[in-house]
């Protein structure tokens, strides 16, 4: 049985006391919007309940999420004018959203499109900074990873993390990631496995061994996916990816016609801008923490007229439903594509390209 949420007074308490134990972090961050990001993570997954000491936390929540995507459209517009916060919403409060929503990155790489304070600009740059040192080790596993794996004869699609960083943002540091999603066919799973063991990556305790075992094989056909971790590093290892409302693609299909991203100085393969879009469209239909960059992966990658040229472009009406509230947060593409309208006109809203 699930156990009731803890009742918290204040923000200032938990501040107060986080600081009490773990001290203050380091400058320009702020303990107070640290505590605020972490608070609303676990509030949206109801392991926390706010009491209102006049000061609703959640009111300002909501306003300096409706900031950051206001934030977000005016910078996917390409519009150079410096986008202002409103008056309400501080530029802590608005760096605090970013992080809870994990868009930092976006921001910091075009914040010549943002007027915001000094103090909150530097601490962007900051807090980008140490994001994009952590990026670039990530860079090096993933280019280990898809460099042996086909050495050893084996297929391997980058999903997610850094490819889709460079696929749909434009540069690996662009988007921000903390892991790896790595897809291969799944007669490959045993040797992919022994080849990433090899490399110090190990599975989770109560994961089966590949010894072809009842349980191994029940475990392949119930599950999709196994995380193998290396010094604090994770690759989730998959061999199918679940589609909502459909059936599964087979791995054949999707290497078929499969894209690539330059990670480094590497060409690594990828899902196709088509299946990473609709990968992207499963995602955002999760409430979760991030799903404000799910939805501007799903905006970036349905902006563009090649997405819809590479596959029958047919999606589910859940699909087009995300298509179109992607559309309300961040605007009508130019020169969108068909579907991008349909998904449009099905939200009822009214849009003028250009923007």
């Amino acid at each position: 049985m699930a156990s009731s949420p803890t009742s918290l007074t204040s923000l200032d308490e938990i501040t107060e006391s986080v600081v009490t134990k773990l001290g203050h972090p380091e400058p320009p961050l702020e303990a107070e919007e640290l505590v605020r990001g972490l608070v609303l993570e676990l509030a949206d997954h109801d392991l926390l309940l706010i009491e209102d000491d006049g000061d609703d936390p959640t009111a300002r929540f909501a306003e300096s999420d409706d900031a950051l995507r206001d934030a977000l459209r005016h910078v996917v517009s390409e519009d150079m004018q410096g986008w202002v916060p409103p008056a309400q919403v501080t530029g802590a409060d608005l760096l605090a959203a970013a992080q809870r929503h994990r868009v930092t990155s976006v921001l910091a790489t075009k914040r010549s499109h943002l007027a915001l304070p000094s103090a909150s600009e530097e601490k962007l740059e900051t807090t980008y900074r140490q994001e994009s040192a952590a990026i670039r080790l990530l860079e090096k596993e993933l280019i280990e990873a898809v460099d042996t794996l086909p050495r050893a004869g084996i297929r391997v699609l980058a999903l997610e993390g850094l490819a889709l960083a460079v696929q749909a943002h434009g540069h690996v540091t662009a988007r921000g990631t903390d892991d790896h999603d790595l897809l291969v066919a799944p007669g490959d799973l045993e040797g992919a496995l022994e080849v990433l063991t090899a490399l110090g990556w190990q599975p989770g305790l109560g994961f089966p061994a590949p010894d072809r075992t009842g349980q191994w094989n029940s475990f392949v056909r119930d599950y999709s996916e196994m995380p193998l971790t290396r010094r604090g590093s994770v690759i989730d290892l998959r061999w199918r990816i679940a589609r909502r409302g459909r059936a599964s693609v087979g791995f054949d299909e999707l290497w078929e016609r499969r894209s690539s991203v330059m990670v480094g100085l590497v060409e690594v393969p990828t899902l196709s801008s088509y299946d990473a879009l609709v990968h992207a469209l499963d995602r955002a239909t999760s409430n979760h923490p991030s799903r404000m960059r799910d939805l501007l992966d799903v905006w970036l990658l349905a902006a563009r007229a090649s997405t819809w040229q590479e596959a029958d472009p047919l999606l589910s009406t859940a699909h087009l439903s995300v298509v179109g509230e992607a559309v309300r947060a961040f605007g009508m593409p130019k020169d969108a594509s068909a579907a991008v309208h349909e998904a449009a006109r099905l939200a009822g809203i009214q849009v003028t390209t250009g923007e």
